[in-house]
């Protein structure tokens, strides 16, 4: 219905808006949450909600490596300064406003859900 296809589109567009924003602020020397600062502001005055606990993350050796980078004005990883040549993900995963921030696994240990059933989504850049 209208509702729902509305409702998906504007978490879509913030989403997108979110990524953004978080890519707009990685210059060399800044601080690794001013990203999180910036992305959650705009979320919020989206009316939408970045999930917290879930960050973006180094690419290097490994897949998933330091630093980890959060979306959130309340960081739970340690900001680290921007470097030039430093490869890592922005990742803002968001959520339809609901009643829970708790997330669930899947046995698969890879699919995220939230137990809110709020819709959620995702853009990512590296």
């Amino acid at each position: 219905d209208d509702k729902h296809y509305d409702e998906a589109t504007h978490l879509l567009s913030g989403c997108h808006a979110a990524l953004l924003e978080g890519i707009k602020q990685c210059k060399p020397g800044v601080s690794s949450s001013v990203i999180g600062h910036a992305v959650e502001n705009l979320v919020d005055s989206m009316g939408l909600r970045v999930i917290p606990g879930l960050v973006g993350h180094g690419i290097g050796e490994y897949f998933h490596e330091l630093p980890y980078i959060s979306h959130t004005r309340e960081s739970i990883t340690d900001s680290v300064d921007l470097k030039e040549g430093m490869v890592f993900t922005i990742e803002p995963i968001m959520k339809c406003m609901g009643t829970s921030d708790e997330i669930g696994i899947w046995e698969d240990e890879w699919t995220i859900v939230t137990t809110d059933k709020a819709l959620r989504g995702v853009f990512e850049h590296t």
